[in-house]
């Protein structure tokens, strides 16, 4: 969403939600001090790629490979990690990617080391199969044995990968495919590609599906697009400017769900959303109830953080947007029950689920290079 969204008027949608529950609001929690130390301690800064928790450099780190040049730029990569080479042809070119595994998760690649530029996705319910973007094209890759190989078709419709490159407008370089997103299940394959910038001028692109049961790839619809998340039934939420819509990746039919939204997130049938500052709602997608969510305190939701398997959704709260003063909210869609936890100032931090019952809070303390993470089950802070 662009930052001119916060200035701009906001429909009136007190009447069309359920009036808040005021004997609800009694039984929201407020956890005591250091809640995240009742998780599971790990020294450094973490993130979690392909659901695994993964070290990355902090600031002692990162300063000493901007010191050192780019001989020691590998160091924003744990170097005790183990890693697995893959040569491949691609466009002529022969390459050699450098891939990091997880040894407890046999033939799972975790991403591919980034001073080559690219970036890979487990695809779920496959046989040892990952997506990987590189070159504004995108790639699968098997490693059981080790091939890469193009995910997506050299020539579709119009669109022709051999002429594709040597084609720009005023320095403009279209993209074949980016900006990938793998449904939970495995099937839909939904990618952006600008390749249409060639023939209609619509610089913004286009948003196509690669159906992978059966390797159909096809037009779904025109950007802006924002991914928001998948839903059941073959559903894609996505945000377009201020709007929240959804579509579907069979059909190709489209709604819009919210017609004004600064923040969106979709967890099971539930939408939560945020039409402006201090409000909260949610909307059953399937049956059009909507209900206001009541939090004591809320002001601008910064990222609202959800898993496709767990009913809380993990909401970065800021009180005062003009104050960089953060808390955490826990909120259950399907049962109501929400949980506050505080976050210190003397933080900088990020947060992210690990899987359904787990998330991971990485924090460093400002003015220091002191930096540690906390992966927490979510049934310990609730």
């Amino acid at each position: 969403m662009s930052s001119e969204a916060d200035n701009q008027p906001t429909p009136n949608v007190e009447q069309q939600v359920k009036p808040v529950n005021d004997d609800a609001i009694d039984n929201i929690k407020v956890t005591e001090e250091n809640w995240w130390e009742k998780g599971e301690k790990r020294e450094g800064v973490y993130l979690v790629e392909n659901g695994v928790p993964i070290r990355i450099a902090g600031v002692k780190e990162q300063k000493k490979a901007a010191a050192g040049g780019p001989e020691l730029s590998r160091l924003f990569w744990d170097t005790t990690a183990d890693k697995r080479r893959i040569a491949a042809t691609i466009e002529g070119e022969e390459l050699s990617f450098v891939f990091r595994t997880q040894p407890t998760i046999d033939e799972k690649l975790l991403f591919s080391i980034p001073d080559i530029g690219t970036y890979i996705q487990v695809i779920p319910n496959s046989n040892y199969q990952h997506l990987m973007s590189y070159k504004e094209n995108l790639y699968l890759v098997d490693s059981e044995t080790s091939q890469i190989t193009p995910m997506l078709k050299d020539k579709i419709g119009i669109y022709n990968l051999e002429d594709h490159f040597h084609e720009t407008i005023d320095d403009f370089y279209p993209s074949w495919g980016s900006d990938a997103e793998i449904s939970p299940d495995g099937k839909f394959l939904l990618f952006k590609t600008t390749r249409n910038a060639l023939h209609d001028g619509n610089f913004n692109g286009q948003v196509w599906v690669k159906y992978l049961p059966d390797e159909e790839e096809y037009f779904v619809t025109d950007a802006p697009f924002t991914f928001i998340g998948f839903g059941s039934n073959d559903y894609v939420f996505y945000a377009s400017e201020d709007t929240v819509e959804r579509v579907h990746l069979r059909t190709k039919q489209s709604e819009v769900m919210v017609a004004y939204s600064l923040k969106a997130a979709i967890s099971g049938n539930y939408l939560i959303y945020q039409p402006q500052q201090t409000l909260l709602f949610k909307l059953n997608v399937e049956n059009k109830a909507e209900e206001q969510v009541h939090i004591d305190g809320l002001g601008k939701a910064s990222h609202i953080l959800t898993n496709h398997e767990s009913p809380w959704v993990l909401i970065i709260n800021q009180p005062d947007p003009q104050q960089a003063v953060y808390s955490l909210i826990l909120y259950n869609v399907q049962s109501g029950d929400q949980q506050q936890l505080s976050i210190p100032e003397y933080m900088n931090f990020h947060m992210s689920w690990v899987n359904s019952e787990q998330f991971l809070i990485s924090y460093q303390i400002k003015g220091t290079e002191q930096e540690e993470t906390y992966i927490i089950n979510v049934a310990d802070v609730i």
